[in-house]
């Protein structure tokens, strides 16, 4: 910096001595007054770069209000400014990830999970994972929900993201004919559902419901009827897994002789 501060241009070195000029520094000092704002200024330079990962934060902050508020253009303006501040945001390159997929951009989203996992995020191998599975890459996500699910029991993670990740491994674990493995990672992610206090923060709550209820069916054992009953009554026609899985539900249950009612929160 004192170095670069000290090439400077020849207009800025007449501006420099018309400034001391007019504080009427004597020339004697004036080398002296320059090594003065030099520091100085380089100073201020390395306060704002230490400062540079609080302002990033502050965008990513800002981003999650303006997605929340529907403004989904500034939320990605803010996004791409926290990242450009600091490349290393992992929460950043997450919500903007997520946010991409939200906008079906799979390609965009995956990149930002991409680096996400390089900052140790769950939520990240969760959500890239899930995005694997969908495109029936099953050993790929697999490894991705294995390894998170890891990362968010040594990190105490939240029960949510905890939940997620053993619903998706259930899952993909069913879709590889797993099925004793995909039925003990879907009866622990209903357990962790099962608590009150944590039940407001989950988003699926029928999805582990109406997966169990396909391995059960696959092990030809008559509990999977009640799983289908949990699976309607729980599950949300809005949330897209779900909507695939709730008519099966009700066609089970009327064939059954029972019925469901379907909801659409």
């Amino acid at each position: 910096l004192l170095q670069a501060s000290s090439e400077v241009t020849k207009s800025g070195q007449v501006c420099v001595e018309k400034l001391l000029d007019t504080l009427k520094i004597p020339r004697q000092y004036r080398e002296e007054a320059k090594l003065g704002s030099t520091l100085i200024l380089s100073a201020l330079l390395v306060g704002f770069w230490l400062a540079l990962p609080s302002i990033s934060g502050g965008y990513n902050r800002s981003g999650l209000r303006n997605q929340d508020e529907d403004k989904f253009g500034a939320a990605e303006q803010d996004f791409l400014k926290a990242i450009a501040l600091d490349a290393d945001n992992v929460k950043a390159h997450y919500n903007l990830g997520f946010l991409y997929e939200e906008w079906q951009d799979v390609e965009k989203a995956k990149k930002e999970y991409q680096i996400a996992l390089g900052g140790d995020e769950p939520k990240a191998y969760n959500n890239l994972g899930r995005l694997y599975l969908l495109e029936k890459k099953f050993d790929r996500a697999a490894a991705l929900f294995a390894a998170g699910l890891d990362l968010a029991k040594e990190q105490k993670s939240p029960p949510e993201d905890r939940y997620s990740l053993l619903k998706n491994l259930g899952w993909v674990r069913l879709q590889q004919g797993w099925y004793a493995e995909a039925k003990e990672h879907l009866q622990e992610a209903i357990e962790i559902s099962s608590d009150p206090e944590i039940e407001p923060y989950i988003l699926s709550l029928g999805a582990s419901h109406c997966l169990l209820a396909q391995v059960l069916e696959k092990q030809k054992q008559p509990a999977a009827l009640e799983q289908w009953q949990q699976c309607c009554q729980l599950g949300d026609s809005v949330n897209p897994d779900e909507n695939t899985w709730l008519p099966m539900a009700a066609d089970k249950l009327r064939k059954a002789g029972k019925q469901c009612e379907i909801s659409d929160k």
